[in-house]
This record gives C-alpha cells, structure tokens and sequence, in this order.
C-alpha cells in the first residue's frame, strides 16, 4: 500500500464524523473517564506513575513487533544495556509461536520468540486479563495441555522455553537430545495481574521490560482464542488503568522500558481514545517519551512481505516531535480525542499554540503555521490536525 492508498484508507475510516467547534473552555456531556468535571484533576493513579516509570524508555507504537525496533534502537543508544531482561507482557495473546522453526517473519504474534532466541529475554511472564480467569470462553488458555504447535495458547502456568544455541530456534517442547550445553532455558509463567511476584529483593529487578499490548485492557475479540473478548465500560476501563499501575507499584515493578502497542484490529473502537490517553501519560512520567517515529517493522506481517521501513528516532523528525506535542496536550484536554480543530476559540487550538510558542520561542503566527502545516499532511486540508491519521503515516514511514 502507497502513501496515497494510506490516506486515502485513514481518511475514509474516519468518514462523516461531524466535529462541532467548541467554543471557548467547553463542558462534558457525560462524564469522562480520565477528568474529574468539577475540577478537571486526573485520577489519582495518574501519580504513582512517575515512581514506576521514571527510569523507563517508552515507545507508543501502532504493531507489537515493533517492540523489536525500539529494543534494538534503544541498545544501540545506550539507553538499555545487553543484560538479558526479565519480560512482563501484558496482552490478551502470548505473542509467542511453540515448535516455530521455519518462520522468521518476525510478525506480531511471533516476535517474542526473537527476543528469546537472540537472548533479549531470559524469563518471561504472560500476563493474562483477569477475565480469563473466570470467562467460560477462556477454556483454552486455563487448559494445562500445551498446544503442540503454533500460537502458544494453553498449557501450564509454569513452563519452560528451550533454545537450541546452535540454531537459535526455540520451543516449548523439552528436546529429546536435551543437553544444558546445547540448550539455554528460559522460564515461562502464565499469570494473572495479582499473580505477579514482588520484584523487591529480584536479582533481576533492574532489568525488566514491561510489554503492553492495549487489547489487555479492552479486546473485541478479533482472531483471538475461543472469541475471548474484554469489552469494558469506562469506569471498568478506568479501574482496570488504576489496578495496572497499582500492580507495578506494589510489586515493585520499574522497568527500564516499556512499550504499548495500540493494536487496533483488536481494540474496542470505543476505548481508543481512553487507551490512547492512558498509554501517552505513561509517556510522560518516563525518561523518554515515544521513543521512535517510524520503525523496520512496518506491517503486522512481519519481514519480508514488503519492503522494510527505517527506524528514525522521534527527536530527529522535527514533525514527528511537533505531533507528540499536540498529542500530549491533548490528554490535558478535557475530552481527549486526538483530533485538533483549528479554531481561535478552541481551547485545545488555544493551547497548542501556546505550547509552541513558550517551548519553541515563536509568536502566536509562527506557532499557528505549523499546526497549520500539520493540517495539510493528514490527507485533506479541513482545518483539522487528524492526530490519528498523522501518527499513523509516521509508524508507516509515509511521511
């Protein structure tokens, strides 16, 4: 798919959606799941997020194998060492394949296997929805007879990952030649939230990946085991944001880096802006916030199926930075939608501009032009900055 077929397809999901210009500071018509209304103040887990993240890279990215991008960026700069890490993957799928030894596509449900192979990992824990436990559709993942091949979707809580050093290939069956000489070991736990130990007295507590794939909070149920699906209301979507980052804290969970993946085939439509939110102010309590614009990966699929992107740093596409501006003060807004009308009297446009011009040192017209310039790269010149479609091109390499 073109760059043109891209905005062309983001264009046309965003469709006939009418936005009204709000005028002035403008009120709620229902109450909305990150703002008190009488006093605009976030939820109250929104400060435990700085003792969990502070010391964390962080990357939003569109696709879960991206997560191998930022892992590999992030090594190369310096911002994460070569020490195997502990990985806590937070996601209603495991992202891992049992018995894969021909694919190497490195596409979203397989890419942990590459972190695995290639020693990133060295203990994994699949966090699984709570709902799993109790759902009579999540018969299969309680299941404790491993799948043989495949998606690793049922099995014990407590397995073990085999590495064939020679070959790098993994499974999670013991090899009949089993030799600790020839395979590396790698633990592997199917819990709950609540099941999580305490890292507190871990010797590896500082070396902690935290993987969220957006979908553990909110699942339609796309292409997912039994039609498992998660489907909360806000104030459900809301406790469930609190108990995660309730969870870190009271396990002493503070990673050196995390990523979410937005995973939109597998979201609720609905929850997107809520999820989006949350994720960005996970961004902003951590040491870097949404560490790169474009990446290799740039399909689900994986390498190979079309031609690899290039992985560019955020810091170094002054778009790209401008974007992740208006983004972040757009979870500031009283009803996050990532979308900007371009509008004197609208408060969020009132900000932005503001924004650049006390960050950037621009006057208001200065500033203007480049929210203005923004408009003209989402595909259709409507005096709208579309958030949404211009991250997307970004993660695509479109622009």
């Amino acid at each position: 798919m073109g760059s043109i077929d891209i905005v062309k397809d983001l264009v046309y999901r965003r469709g006939d959606k009418q936005i009204d210009v709000p005028s002035g500071d403008f009120k709620q018509t229902d109450k909305n799941i990150f703002f008190d209304s009488q006093n605009n103040s976030k939820p109250a887990y929104t400060k435990d997020m700085k003792n969990v993240f502070s010391n964390s890279v962080f990357d939003l990215m569109r696709n879960h194998n991206q997560v191998l991008d930022v892992v590999d960026v992030a090594k190369a700069n310096g911002l994460i060492d070569n020490k195997p890490k502990t990985l806590i993957h937070f996601d209603s799928h495991s992202d891992l394949y049992n018995n894969d030894k021909s694919d190497t596509r490195e596409n979203i449900g397989n890419y942990i296997n590459k972190m695995v192979d290639n020693g990133t990992v060295n203990d994994v824990y699949w966090v699984v929805p709570d709902e799993t436990r109790n759902s009579n559709q999540s018969l299969t993942i309680n299941n404790s007879a491993r799948n043989k091949e495949g998606p690793y979707v049922s099995g014990p809580k407590e397995d073990t990952i085999y590495v064939d050093n020679s070959n790098k290939t993994m499974s999670f069956e013991k090899p009949k030649d089993y030799d600790p000489k020839k395979y590396s070991s790698v633990p592997f736990h199917k819990v709950t939230a609540n099941e999580l130990p305490s890292f507190k007295n871990n010797s590896n507590k500082n070396e902690i990946i935290v993987d969220i794939d957006q979908d553990y909070f909110s699942n339609s149920g796309n292409d997912t085991f039994d039609n498992f699906a998660v489907k909360p209301n806000k104030q459900e979507l809301q406790s469930k944001f609190g108990n995660f980052v309730g969870t870190l804290k009271d396990k002493d969970i503070h990673p050196v880096l995390t990523t979410v993946s937005q995973s939109p085939e597998y979201v609720n439509e609905g929850d997107k802006d809520a999820l989006n939110t949350f994720s960005r102010f996970i961004g902003q309590n951590s040491k870097t916030d949404d560490y790169l614009a474009n990446y290799n990966h740039n399909n689900i699929s994986g390498v190979g199926i079309t031609p690899p992107g290039k992985n560019v740093l955020t810091s170094q596409n002054k778009d790209a930075v401008y974007l992740r501006d208006l983004l972040n003060n757009d979870t500031h807004m009283t009803q996050p939608d990532e979308v900007l009308v371009i509008d004197q009297k609208n408060k969020e446009y009132q900000e932005a501009v503001k924004l650049f011009g006390n960050k950037y040192k621009l006057d208001a017209p200065a500033a203007s032009k480049i929210i203005n310039d923004l408009d003209k790269k989402d595909g259709t010149v409507d005096g709208v900055v579309d958030m949404k479609i211009l991250e997307e091109l970004f993660q695509n390499g479109s622009i």
